[in-house]
């Protein structure tokens, strides 16, 4: 019997994926001062990608986050609308 070939998901860009970490992470952290560390790693990332005018991560990292609902996409669409 001849088996069904799913479909290969395609990776992620490295950025794309740092950008999902870091937002992830400022959307459960527990404290301001934790709030404070991400938004620090997170505002760096996006400041490089906008610079680079790579809103090709950007745009995959927030349909990622509104496919997975949560606070995380929010906070990044603020980051980079900020």
């Amino acid at each position: 019997m001849k088996r069904s070939r799913f479909t290969r998901r395609t990776r992620q860009t490295p950025d794309t994926e740092e950008l999902i970490r870091l937002t992830t992470q400022l959307s459960l952290s527990g404290s301001r001062l934790e709030d404070e560390f991400w938004e620090r790693r997170l505002a760096g990332l996006v400041e490089r990608l906008l610079a680079g005018n790579d809103e090709t991560a950007l745009n995959a990292a927030l349909d990622h986050l509104y496919g997975a609902g949560g606070r995380a996409y929010d906070e990044l669409a603020d980051m980079v609308e900020s």
